[in-house]
């Protein structure tokens, strides 16, 4: 089993993060608004999925000009353009800002660039629940700070976990398979894993989510990958955080039972 980089987490109750989680997947938002403007479109939106920096704590675009990518710093919801892999300066910080604000941010920081703004567009390939907008609405993270730093914790957390999920089952494996990616639209990290050991044939999903309708804290879950619909809307949960919190060792409890849930989903699959 891979060594995990497991951080310490349980400062704020799983439960409890809702709105921090909220904030930040409105906030992500602009990566994939930048990311559907300026990268050609690719098939079931791959050019919109999200990459994570756990050292930085934040979600990045894939490049969407030559050496150009944007980033979400979770636990202050800060947004910086990165130029060759380094923070450029002029970060926003979304705290106290509007939706009309962070739009002229973003707008200045492509005219700055000599990039073509008008290309720029607010449109979303799939619905937000309570998608913020506008002038009428502000962006909070201050007064959600403790619950914004454990929510990038259980990010990050989840990263190491899938990671070695992903290390474990390429040993056995026929072909590559993508790499931990963000899900913008439901806001879930997960690697893609083949059904079966042909090059083709169904997908299976190995993910974490930071909650949603159905569940209020994060968790872990296994489910298959709808690529049409780009999203794994609801998955039942493996592991949820609150559960891992009661283990002695969470990273590696996660990881056994996400793994065990794959074989069985294997298994099933294969009668």
């Amino acid at each position: 089993m891979s060594a995990l980089a497991w951080r310490s987490v349980g400062a704020v109750d799983p439960h409890r993060l809702g709105e921090a989680r909220r904030q930040a997947h409105n906030a992500a938002q602009w990566l994939v608004r930048l990311a559907r403007s300026y990268i050609a479109p690719q098939p079931h939106g791959q050019h919109t999925l999200l990459q994570w920096d756990s050292q930085r704590q934040a979600l990045v675009t894939q490049e969407f000009l030559p050496q150009l990518t944007v980033e979400l710093r979770i636990p202050e919801l800060a947004l910086q353009f990165k130029e060759d892999g380094r923070a450029v300066p002029h970060v926003i910080k979304l705290d106290d800002r509007t939706p009309a604000e962070v739009e002229a941010w973003v707008l200045v920081e492509l005219l700055h660039r000599g990039i073509d703004y008008d290309r720029f567009s607010k449109s979303l390939p799939y619905k937000v629940p309570d998608l913020m907008m506008g002038d009428a609405l502000r962006y909070v993270a201050e007064p959600l700070a403790a619950e914004l730093n454990e929510l990038a914790t259980w990010f990050a957390n989840a990263a190491s976990v899938l990671a070695a999920i992903e290390k474990e089952q390429l040993r056995s494996a026929t072909r590559s398979t993508p790499k931990l990616w963000c899900w913008p639209g439901v806001f879930h990290l997960a690697i893609l894993l083949p059904m079966h050991d042909a090059s083709s044939g169904p997908i299976l999903r190995a993910g974490f989510s930071a909650g949603d309708d159905r569940n209020d804290q994060p968790y872990f879950y296994v489910a298959l990958h709808d690529a049409a619909a780009g999203a794994t809307p609801w998955p039942d949960a493996v592991v949820t955080a609150a559960s891992l919190l009661q283990e002695g060792r969470p990273g590696e409890t996660a990881q056994d039972r996400v793994c065990a849930a794959i074989g069985a989903m294997r298994t099933t699959a294969a009668k």
